[in-house]
């Protein structure tokens, strides 16, 4: 298992099913942590759709940014987020 910069995004391969590794990286984080932190798993082919899917291809790459969330967001989430420094939102 490696992590990618700081970001909390970790790359591994796991022969547990999704819900094992879930909850065995939870409570990983509860030891270290001190306190329950949700863990969102994607696979390879998934992560792949997000990037075929990126409505932002001819930004720099480094300047485009993801949130992945454990659980289902309400549909109207992105009518509640605001920036003050003219970053594009979707």
């Amino acid at each position: 298992m490696r992590t990618y910069i700081q970001s909390g995004n970790v790359l591994l391969d796991s022969q547990l099913s999704e819900d094992a590794l879930a909850k065995e990286l939870e409570s990983a984080l509860q030891r270290k942590m001190g306190k329950h932190i949700p863990v969102a798993l994607r696979t390879i082919d998934e992560l792949d759709e997000v990037i075929k899917k990126n409505p932002f291809q001819k930004a720099e790459p480094a300047k485009v940014g993801v949130m992945f969330f454990a659980k289902p967001v309400q549909e109207d989430f992105l009518n509640n987020v605001s920036t003050t420094t003219g970053e594009e939102v979707m």
